[in-house]
């Protein structure tokens, strides 16, 4: 067999390939083999991962410039991992380059690491650990992160890279909001380490910076900041990098060296990506002094911004400031113009957008238009996070706004009909006359445009049917197949016949071009014009709206109530909406003067007893808060002048005494809640609903009738507790009582409680129950009962309660069992005690809390007698 040299090679180059796969064997080429896998196999197209995964990032991260820029942008947290993932899935990078990166270092580390008895002989595998951290740190996974870099500094301390693991290490420190400590490592680091390579010098000057920003520590983060910048040489960080450094200015109130440093960024032009430059015009634009500057100098500046194709995409932000400028200057027209430009560029900044809508609400706020200011926090709720402290602000400043928009609607109505009561029949007549004209204007204009819109259909039709002709039979398509048509009719009514509007666009047509021409045969040549026909549609063309009662004023005048009790009605509701609106206004709002005008104009409109004196004081009250001596004097003289014994007389003449009167209605509400707390329902009810009525528009009303509410639980059961709770929500949804109510109504409502009886043998403790319909035959009773009890030395708990306003419990608790609370009344019975006249019955202590809350006793005296 002849020797075969190329052979022989391969087979001595095969044996020393898989000698050198070996990882137990720390020799030459095992150790190089394996380093030079794990670098160009692995490592290599890993760490092209992670910069490919970052690209990713920093295109798609939603800058927020609302705030200070982070130095670094990461990805969107992902949200907390769906119970039925499993736990492999669960940790799984969201991003798939970080994800192949994590596999190519973990890929590096199992298949090529030569751990020899306790030592690393692999020289990259340090590296693999740095990249399999870097990329559970942009996944969000610190704490492993953390991990894969601490084992490079406890079994790689002389790596190349140990500075790197050790950065890296701070970074997820601050990732876990160790922020101090990561600060103190950091400048450790920096203070061990001064050689570091122009990279390492502006990550770790970067990151630095970053630390000190997350410990507000704004003024130390300048010089890092400085360093990151001189070092890097690349211009996009640069540019953030010079961005966030003005942004720290300008929170440290330096303007001048805040201006100077976005001028730096604006002059990286194109080295930098677009936005930090359109930004940075616009901060140093909100920084200038308007005291040094024109309006001419400022409005040609945005207009600049505005003309350039090239900001097209920053038109919303751009927009937005010039709003602003101009709502600084109280141009508030202009800057409602660029608040809805803003808008109108579907800003995807949700920030900007909530930021639009909240100025536009402010500005209809403070315009007193709160039913449009409503519509705009609405808006503006819709783009704030409902976590943030802001978002709750808001919606209670919304809430106070549903009361003004509920009671200015109500005094808007009323006023336009009772000034339509007050006119004279002339003046009505003239007001629809003029009316109806409007409505004619406008019926006559839309009908102009419909007739102008059918004269240029009908002038193309005939273009378009003769095109249409033509076009078909290129195609080679049958005009005669109606099956074809019939079908589309159904779904768009293409065929002619079964479209309403071109059958009768048709009609129009034909009409126009042969008149209206009597159907007979040979019509085109021989027919005749149907005159009367036409004669009768001119005069129909007279007028229109002769026969409309749309266009009637009789229409409208006879809707005028007339009966003196609808006007009277009218006349209370509009003056009960004015009082709400002066007590909403002063209260909750400040606004002393719309209130003021409100509490007049009730009192100058023959108002309601109970609202006169009420308004008064109120009027009092707002010239006591706007510092007006006179009008204070003057409501003060007319309340003791000419209600003396009233108790805003008491308040004002000696507010000492008043807090201990009888007329105080604190004092009258604790007075109450101890007849409630005695049982006597009826009594809090019947004096509750006085004293609301009384008190109507003051803070403690509501306090009065949730107070009633109670009360009427006690007696009614919990479905007209219900409905009185569901009142006090209604009518008082901004006081604590209000809220109250609305809260515990809807648990009752959502609630689902058992009204059905349980066998009262299954029971632990149990009452024996008398039942009276006359209260005088049950005191005389209870006291006989007492009696009897301290004879027998029985040692039960007799108490009196209501159940209804008609019918009254006494009820002895204590008791074992069912048989036992009836052998009880046996007992008394039997030894002459009590009288086997009176009604009673046994009830385990379950039953008889069902039946109080659902006032169900015949049912259960019904299911006892089963």
């Amino acid at each position: 067999m002849k020797f075969n040299i190329n052979n022989f090679l391969s087979l001595v180059i095969l044996a020393l390939l898989v000698s050198a796969c070996s990882t137990q064997k720390n020799k030459f080429v095992n150790r190089n083999w394996h380093a030079m896998n794990t670098y160009y196999n692995t490592i290599y197209h890993g760490n092209l991962a992670v910069e490919d995964g970052i690209q990713t990032v920093e295109t798609e991260y939603p800058e927020n410039y609302w705030d200070i820029l982070p130095v670094e942008r990461m990805q969107e947290k992902p949200p907390t991992p769906d119970i039925f993932e499993t736990k492999t899935q669960q940790n799984e990078a969201k991003n798939p380059d970080f994800k192949r990166a994590e596999e190519k270092a973990t890929k590096a580390i199992q298949k090529h690491s030569m751990y020899i008895a306790g030592e690393e002989y692999n020289y990259q595998i340090d590296e693999a650990f740095i990249l399999l951290g870097k990329a559970r740190y942009y996944s969000h996974r610190y704490i492993q992160a953390k991990d894969a870099f601490r084992y490079v500094l406890n079994h790689y301390p002389e790596s190349s890279g140990i500075v790197d693991a050790k950065i890296w290490t701070e970074k997820v420190n601050m990732r876990l909001n160790y922020y101090e400590l990561a600060l103190q490592n950091l400048l450790k680091i920096q203070s061990e380490y001064s050689d570091l390579t122009e990279e390492e010098q502006t990550h770790l000057n970067s990151i630095l910076a970053e630390a000190h920003i997350l410990n507000n520590n704004y003024n130390q983060a300048i010089e890092p900041l400085n360093k990151a910048i001189y070092y890097t040489k690349d211009n996009h960080k640069k540019g953030r990098f010079l961005y966030i450094k003005a942004q720290l200015f300008d929170q440290l109130n330096q303007m001048d060296s805040a201006n100077y440093t976005y001028q730096k960024v604006i002059d990286l032009n194109r080295k930098s990506p677009r936005d930090y430059m359109i930004h940075a015009k616009l901060e140093r634009l909100k920084n200038i002094n308007q005291d040094t500057v024109d309006y001419a100098y400022m409005k040609s500046q945005y207009n600049e911004l505005m003309e350039n194709r090239e900001n097209r995409p920053f038109l919303d932000f751009i927009y937005f400031d010039y709003a602003e400028y101009h709502n600084d200057l109280d141009s508030i027209d202009l800057a409602i113009d660029y608040y809805n430009k803003s808008l109108a560029r579907n800003p995807k900044d949700k920030y900007l957008y909530s930021r639009d809508y909240l100025r536009l609400a402010q500005i209809y706020f403070d315009q007193n238009n709160y039913k449009t200011a409503g519509a705009y926090y609405d808006s503006t709720l819709t783009h704030i996070d409902k976590s943030k402290r802001e978002y709750r602000i808001i919606a209670k400043k919304r809430k106070s706004l549903d009361d003004v928009i509920k009671y200015e609607s109500i005094a808007n109505e009323k006023d336009s009909i009772i000034k339509l009561v007050e006119m004279n029949k002339e003046e009505q007549l003239a007001y629809f006359n003029n009316y109806v004209e409007n409505l004619k204007e406008e019926a006559q204009s839309v009908f102009a445009q419909q007739s102008a819109s059918q004269k240029a259909l009908n002038s193309s039709s005939p273009t378009f049917k003769r095109n249409s002709v033509k076009n078909q039979s290129k195609l080679g398509l049958d005009r005669n197949n109606t099956s074809n048509n019939r079908e589309n009719s159904s779904g768009n009514a293409s065929f002619y016949f079964y479209d309403t509007n071109q059958a009768q666009k048709g009609l129009l047509e034909f009409k126009q071009t042969w008149g209206n021409i009597e159907l007979n045969d040979n019509w085109k040549y021989g027919g005749k014009r149907n005159t009367k026909n036409n004669e009768e549609e001119n005069k129909e063309d007279v007028d229109p709206f002769e026969n409309d009662p749309k266009y009637q004023p009789e229409t409208y005048i006879s809707q005028i109530p007339t009966d003196q009790n609808i006007i009277d009605s009218l006349w209370i509701d509009r003056n009960f909406a004015y009082y709400q609106l002066g007590v909403i206004y002063k209260e909750k709002f400040k606004e002393y003067q719309l209130a003021k005008d409100k509490f007049e104009n009730l009192l100058d409109s023959h108002p309601e007893e109970r609202l006169i004196l009420p308004s008064i004081y109120n009027l009092y009250l707002i010239a006591e808060a706007q510092q007006n001596t006179d009008a204070k004097n003057k409501w003060k003289n007319k309340i003791i002048n000419e209600y003396p014994e009233s108790e805003y007389a008491t308040l004002l003449l000696n507010p000492k005494k008043f807090k201990d009167s009888e007329n105080n209605p604190q004092n009258i509400y604790k007075n109450l809640y101890k007849a409630y707390e005695n049982q006597q329902y009826d009594y809090v009810i019947q004096q509750a609903d006085i004293y609301t009525k009384q008190l109507v528009g003051r803070p403690i009303a509501p306090k009065f009738e949730l107070l009633k509410a109670y009360a009427i639980a006690k007696i009614d059961g919990i479905e007209a507790y219900k409905e009185a709770l569901n009142y006090v929500a209604l009518t008082y949804p901004q006081s604590d009582e209000g809220k109250f109510a609305q809260k515990r109504y809807r648990e009752l409502k959502s609630k689902v409680t058992q009204n059905k009886f349980k066998p009262d043998t299954d029971q632990e403790t149990y009452k024996l129950v008398y039942y009276f319909n006359d209260n005088q035959v049950l005191e005389d009773f209870l006291k006989q009962l007492k009696t009897s009890f301290e004879d027998l030395e029985y040692d039960f708990r007799i108490n009196k309660e209501i159940y209804t306003s008609s019918q009254n419990f006494v009820v002895i608790s204590g008791l074992n069992s069912l048989l036992g609370a009836q052998g009880l009344a046996e007992i008394l019975i039997k030894e002459g005690k009590i009288s086997k006249d009176f009604n009673y019955f046994a009830i385990s202590d379950e039953n008889y809390s069902i039946v109080q809350i659902y006032k169900n006793l015949d049912q259960y005296l019904n299911h006892l007698n089963k």
